[in-house]
C-alpha cells in the first residue's frame, strides 16, 4: 500500500515539474484513482494539460491529497450506456466533491498518443468546472466532439482554447482563487427608466414577456421598471451602480442616434466592453404595435430583448429576435408565445451574458488570444 501511494506521488511530481513556471495563477486539481493510468502516460497527460492552461495564463499542480476544491476521477471498466461515446464527464453543477470523471478505456483507445489524448480529456473536462456553466465550443479544446483534423493536430501541438473559453476560463480560476463558487448563479440585471410615462402595467408585462424569451434561451433575468420623475421625494432602489443593464423608454428617438427600425438603438460591442444602456422609443412602438393591432407589451419586449442583444456583441440573424427588420408576421408569432432567440443566437447567449456579467462586476481579467 505505502508503495503504491510512493508510486502515485512520483507520478503527479513529474507531472508539476514539466509545467511553465511564472503563472499568474494556480488551480490544484486533487486525482483520484490516478494509479489506474501507467506512470509515463500519466506524466504525458499532466504535461499536455499544463500546457493548454498556461497558453491562458493558468498553472496546474496535481495533488493527492485532502484540501482540493477540484477532484478528477479516473474511472475503468464504465459500461458502454453510460455517456456513450464520451471519453470523460463533468459536473460544474454538482454537489459531490468528485467534478470531473475521465472514462480511461475510452481516453486510453489511441494507443499512438494515448497520453496526448488523455491530456486533452482532462483540460476539456477542467475547462467545464472552471467555466461553471453547459456549453461546448465550436472549435479548439471545449469542441463537443474531435474530428480527425482535431487529432491529426494533436500530434503537433495541443489544441487551444477559443478567446470565449479563454475568457471564462480565466473568470472561473479568478473565483477560484478568490474563494468564490465556480457556479455561475448570476442574473442578468435590466432596469427600465420610463422618462416616457408609460403605464406601469404595460412596462411590467413587456419585462415578463422579455424575461421569458431569455429564459427559453438558457439566461435568467430580473427586470425592474423605474418611473422616473423630477420629485426628489420619488427614487428607485437600483441595484450596486455599473452591474445592470439600463433600458432607457424614451418618449421620442434620441436624437443624434439611429434606431433600429425607427424604434430604437443600442451600440453592438463585445460582451467584455461591459456596454450597458439601450434606447428604445415608446411612440414608434406604441404606433408599430396599434397599425398592426398587437399589444403594445409584444412589440416593447421584442426591441428591449433584440437591443440587449446588441449590447451582448450579437449581430443580425435571418430569424428570431435579432432579426434585422420586423415584419408583419413576426408579431402575430410573437403574441402566441414565440417570442424567441433562434437556435443558433440562443446557443451563444449564455456565453456572452456571462463574459457581460463578469466584465460589470469587475471579474473579468478576460483576455483574447
Amino acid at each position: 500500500m505505502r508503495m503504491e501511494r510512493l508510486a502515485v506521488i512520483g507520478c503527479l511530481a513529474l507531472g508539476v515539474a514539466t509545467q511553465a513556471r511564472g503563472q499568474e495563477r494556480e488551480v490544484a486539481v486533487g486525482m483520484l484513482n490516478p494509479q489506474a493510468v501507467p506512470c509515463a502516460l500519466l506524466a504525458q497527460a499532466q504535461r499536455t494539460a499544463a500546457r493548454i492552461y498556461a497558453g491562458v495564463g493558468v498553472k496546474l499542480r496535481w495533488r493527492s491529497r485532502p484540501g482540493t476544491e477540484i477532484w478528477m476521477q479516473f474511472d475503468t471498466s464504465v459500461p458502454p450506456e453510460v455517456y456513450p461515446g464520451a471519453m470523460g464527464y463533468a459536473r460544474p453543477y454538482g454537489k459531490t466533491e468528485t467534478s470531473i470523471h475521465i472514462l480511461l478505456d475510452r481516453a486510453l483507445g489511441a494507443p499512438n498518443f494515448a497520453g496526448v489524448l488523455l491530456g486533452h480529456v482532462m483540460a476539456h473536462e477542467l475547462g467545464h468546472v472552471l467555466e461553471g456553466i453547459n456549453r461546448h465550443s465550436d472549435s479548439g479544446l471545449m469542441k463537443a466532439r474531435w474530428d480527425q483534423h482535431d487529432l491529426q493536430q494533436m500530434l503537433v501541438t495541443p489544441l487551444s482554447f477559443s478567446s470565449e473559453d479563454t475568457g471564462l476560463v480565466q473568470m472561473g480560476v479568478k473565483r477560484l482563487v478568490a474563494g468564490e463558487s465556480l457556479q455561475r448563479q448570476e442574473k442578468l440585471k435590466v432596469v427600465m427608466f420610463d422618462y416616457a410615462g408609460a403605464p406601469t402595467p404595460v412596462l411590467a408585462s413587456a419585462a415578463e414577456e422579455a424575461r421569458a424569451a431569455f429564459e427559453a434561451a438558457g439566461v435568467e433575468t430580473d427586470w425592474a421598471v423605474c418611473q422616473v420623475s423630477a420629485d426628489p421625494s420619488r427614487h428607485c432602489v437600483l441595484p450596486r451602480p455599473d452591474t445592470f443593464l439600463r433600458v432607457m423608454i424614451l418618449p421620442a428617438p434620441a436624437k443624434g442616434l439611429l434606431s433600429h427600425n425607427g424604434l430604437a438603438y443600442a451600440r453592438k460591442c463585445p460582451p467584455t466592453e461591459g456596454c450597458i444602456i439601450a434606447y428604445v422609443s415608446y411612440r414608434q412602438v406604441l404606433t408599430y404595435a396599434q397599425n398592426d393591432g398587437r399589444p403594445v407589451t409584444i412589440a416593447l419586449a421584442w426591441v428591449m430583448a433584440h437591443e440587449i442583444g446588441h449590447l451582448m456583441g450579437m449581430g443580425h440573424s435571418s430569424s428570431g429576435i435579432m432579426k434585422a427588420h420586423f415584419d408583419r408576421r413576426d408579431l402575430p408569432d410573437t403574441e402566441i408565445g414565440r417570442l424567441r432567440f433562434s437556435g443558433e443566437d440562443a446557443k451563444k447567449l449564455p456565453t456572452v451574458i456571462a463574459l457581460w456579467i463578469a466584465s460589470v462586476a469587475g471579474t473579468g481579467d478576460y483576455r483574447g488570444r
